[in-house]
Order: C-alpha cells, then structure tokens, then sequence
C-alpha cells in the first residue's frame, strides 16, 4: 500500500506511475490542490464493508502534517465537492487556511451523512509506527484517537462537551452520586412509612377472617341449642367432640355422617378451624388441627365443669342454664395451635409442668402464680400440642379454661391435665377474638383482669358487671 509522510522527509512516490513526483508544498496543500501525482488509494479496511477500489483525498492526513506540525495520521474521508470543498479545507486547516475564520473547530456539529462519518483507513508509518482505524497508535489522547479506541475529540485533545443527542462525539447525561443518594434515602424512608402500614392493614384483614369464623360457629351452636334444647356435651368417645358436633349446622353434613359411619375414614381440614393469623405446624393427611376451642370452666379443681358445655352422663346445659347472661359468658375462643418440636418453648404455643402438683381447691391461685412466673428456658415441657385433632373432646384439643388471661402460658399442674391451666392465645397483636353465648365475636384484650376474665368464663358464678376488655 502506498504511504503518506511528512513533508521534507522523502519525496512522494506516484502509486500510478511508480516514481517520484517531487515535494508537495505548504501552499498547495493549503489551497486544497495537491498535484496530479499526489493521489493515494484509500484501505477503507473490513470494519467499513468490502474493499472499495475508489481513490480519494487523504485531506485529514496531510493537514495534520501542516496545521499541527506534527504529521499525525489520521482517517481520510471522501472528497467534497464545490463550495462545501472550500468550507471543508478552511476549517479543517484551523486558522491557516482559507475562510478559517467562518467558524471555530469545537463549534462543528458532526455529519449526518453515513459514508462521510464512516471511518477510514489509512495505510501509513511514521517513526516506525502504523497508523490505527481511527488514529496513530503512538498518540492515544490527541487528535488522533483515544486509548478506549473511540474517535478522538473535535478540540484536538480538549475534553469531550456532553450532549444530550450523543452520537460518537458526545456523552449521555445521568446522575451524581449526590442525586443518586438522596433518590436512595427517599425511596428507604418511603418503604419504612409503607410496610408497616400494608402489613398492618393485612393483619386488620386476617383479625376480620378469624373472627367470621368464630362467628360462624357461634351461629352454628345457637342452631344446635334451637334444635336440641342444650349445646353440645363434652364426649367419651373419639369423634364426639363439639366440632364434629356442630358439622351439621356449618354445612358440613355428609361429612359429619361419614364419621359417625366410618370409624376410619381420614378426616380433612377444614379452614374455617383455622385462624388465618396462626400457620398449621404441621400439614400432613390425616392430621387435623383447630385453632378455636369451647370454654370448659374456670377451674376444675375448684369450679368443676362450669363452662356452657356438659359432660356425657351429666346434665345438659342449656341457654337457660347460663345465668350469667348469654351476652356475658364466652362459649368459644381462639388459642396459638401448638408446636410440635421438641425444642419449643414458645410460651403461647407450649405446654409446661409445674414444678409442684397444686390440686387443693384453695391451691387455684397458687398454681395460676406459678404457671404465669414459670421459667419458659428451664421448665419441663410436655410435648402435646394444643388444637390437635378436632374430633377429640378433651382439654388440649377442643377445650380451654379461664384459669389464666389470654396470651399467658398453658401448664400441666404437675402432671395433671383436668386441673391444668389451657390458656387462650391469638397470634393478633392486643388479643384474643372470642365469641360469647349469644353469638356475638368481640376481641378481648390481653390486658384484662384475670378475675374479670374468670367472670366471662362461668355460666353461674353471679359476676354480671364485668365489661370485656376492661
């Protein structure tokens, strides 16, 4: 390939007619005319498309030869035409050409014409360095290229203006790190105002779907009551519990049949025995949990039996029965279903030994001190869990007592279970849904007298002025 040089170094060697055509001078060079022997064929390279046979004007290569001084090798481009030829050199030279002045160099708007923002090659050497695709090799931040191989800048080494449009000479705007910063902090203090807001509206929604259920099944023993004449009594046998009970009226009637058919039939969960606040600890075929269990007394080993539920062979207890009042007495609540690991010690969801059994009647309320201030670390669990298996009619499984207020331990006295202490429990902050006899669901607050609680939780003791929640 034929090669450009500087001027004064050797004479310029004619590719057409293989000999030397003699210097080109400054002022022919300035004037945009070399001679007729200064033409060179251009390599527009594989980066520009196939080899194009056109000879053109290596202009850009022999300016930089005059204007810098320095004789850089850069692209050559095709050769304009007319007035826009004598526009093209004047700028080009710099200041020492012709009609120089019209317009300073970093004021020039890049070409919209393809072929002519197209880079070239040219195949050149200068101190024994090849010129790249859009530069020396040897000069990576002037007027010849860049070390990132983009084109060099339009001031001849000055920093690059950024603009908006980009294009190969300009940069695309974006954001400080400042700015980045403070969209960072709003968007954090956003999410520490919004989450606890959506999750307390989804809790609100999940505390609304626990109580429907309760009050479906407060619906469910006031049919029973109208049908029978009593609620539901407190079975001896498996599957004989309230809630097998109560199938009929929650529209659950070919199952209750099949279980009182089928001593074996695997009996499904259903959701409305779930609360949708508590997760069911375990979830296999067969295994059935409820998270709402009758109110059985306030304490057997002083009270008895004296909840809204009879025994099997005693005497039925009916509406008329509960003489405290049917908007007084709590006929169901809600409990935290038990856990069954051997490492819980969940206080709501764990059963506990006291150390000492206490099963004097005059002993209650030493053994609710002791179930309350009971050491959850070291104490001796008991690994039943609560809710488990809704067809049984036992404490623990369908039925809790008012020994406690809700959310505090549930205790084995000793190893007693009739005279333990079955506390309520809801994993709602605050405290427990309950539904009382006359089939209103009113949530009851952890906070509540554990006397005035005992009072919501006898059908006879004579406590009438007991508000809930106080």
């Amino acid at each position: 390939m034929p090669v450009v040089r500087r001027i004064g170094m050797r004479p310029w060697r004619s590719p057409a007619r293989g000999r030397p055509s003699g210097p080109i001078s400054a002022g022919r060079l300035a004037a945009g005319r070399p001679g007729a022997g200064d033409r060179a064929p251009i390599d527009r390279g594989d980066e520009a498309g196939p080899r194009s046979s056109v000879r053109t004007w290596g202009h850009r290569a022999l300016h930089a030869g005059v204007s810098g001084g320095r004789g850089r090798g850069v692209p050559a481009q095709r050769r304009p035409r007319g007035q826009a030829a004598r526009r093209h050199h004047g700028q080009r030279l710099g200041g020492r050409g012709r009609r120089s002045g019209r317009r300073p160099l970093h004021a020039l708007r890049r070409r919209e014409d393809a072929d002519a923002a197209r880079p070239l090659r040219v195949a050149g050497r200068r101190h024994g360095h090849r010129a790249s695709l859009w530069g020396r090799s040897d000069d990576p931040a002037g007027i010849g290229g860049r070390e990132d191989g983009f084109p060099a800048d339009r001031n001849r080494g000055g920093p690059m203006k950024a603009r908006r449009a980009g294009g190969i000479g300009g940069v695309a705007g974006g954001l400080s790190l400042v700015e980045c910063l403070v969209v960072v902090t709003i968007l954090g203090l956003l999410a520490a105002l919004i989450i606890p807001a959506v999750q307390a509206a989804r809790e609100a929604a999940r505390r609304l779907g626990c109580g429907n259920n309760l009050r479906q099944l407060g619906i469910a023993l006031n049919q029973y009551a109208g049908v029978f004449g009593s609620y539901p009594i407190d079975g001896e046998h498996p599957r004989s519990s309230i809630h097998v009970a109560l199938l009929p009226f929650l529209d659950q009637g070919p199952l209750a049949e099949t279980l009182a058919d089928q001593a074996t039939a695997v009996v499904p969960q259903l959701s409305s025995f779930l609360c949708p606040s508590d997760a069911v600890p375990l979830a296999e075929p067969g295994v059935t949990w409820t998270s709402y269990a009758g109110n059985h007394g306030v304490g057997v080993q002083r009270h008895g039996y004296n909840g809204i539920y009879g025994l099997a062979g005693g005497r039925p207890v009916g509406p008329g029965s509960v003489t405290d009042g049917l908007s007084s007495t709590i006929a169901l609540s809600e409990w935290c279903l038990g856990d069954t690991t051997p490492e819980a010690r969940d206080p709501k969801r764990t059963l506990f030994h006291t150390p000492v059994r206490l099963d004097r009647p005059e002993d209650l309320d030493r053994f609710a001190e002791a179930c309350r201030g009971i050491d959850t670390k070291t104490a001796r669990v008991n690994h039943h869990a609560k809710g488990l298996d809704w067809t049984w009619s036992e404490f623990g499984h369908t039925f809790y007592n008012h020994t406690l207020s809700p959310n505090q331990p549930s205790c084995l006295n000793g190893t007693g279970y009739q005279i333990g202490a079955w506390t309520a429990g809801s994993m709602h902050p605050g405290g427990v849904n309950c539904a009382f006899a006359d089939g209103h669901v009113r949530l009851v607050k952890d906070t509540i007298d554990v006397l005035t609680w005992r009072a919501l939780g006898s059908r006879d003791g004579g406590e009438t002025d007991h508000p809930a929640g106080r």
